[in-house]
């Protein structure tokens, strides 16, 4: 059974993702965490619709920017890694990934991504993915 819930890391793809900040230095983590909100945010840019796992990473990078900015997040064993290695790193707070992370967040959430759809009540009385 995989892990499926509310919080940003509180599923497979966001709980994997963390795995990748065990052994992360300040740029690969930044890397790491850029990357999943780009993707996210330039989607936009296509006419395609922004895949969940895509949406999951992208979701669970926006809360480590807030983390970087200082803002409280849900502690949890999925995103211990991740909280570990800022409390490693102590990257410092970017403008630019702030608004990166507003941009893929707004992305995540509209009409052409696939995780709102994952999470509505009717999608799941027709025998959708929860």
């Amino acid at each position: 059974m995989g892990a499926w819930g509310v919080g940003a890391f509180e599923n497979d793809t966001a709980a994997d993702w963390d795995l990748e900040f065990e052994t992360a230095d300040m740029a690969a983590g930044l890397r790491l965490i850029t990357d999943a909100l780009a993707l996210a945010a330039q989607a936009d840019d296509s006419s395609a619709c922004l895949d969940g796992d895509d949406g999951v990473r992208a979701v669970a990078a926006a809360e480590l920017v807030a983390l970087i900015k200082g803002q409280p997040i849900d502690e949890s064993p999925f995103n211990e890694r991740a909280r570990r290695w800022i409390a490693r790193v102590h990257p410092s707070s970017d403008p630019s990934l702030t608004s990166l992370a507003h941009q893929a967040v707004s992305r995540v959430i509209g009409p052409d991504s696939e995780l709102p759809k994952l999470w509505r009540p009717e999608a799941c009385r027709r025998g959708a993915r929860p």
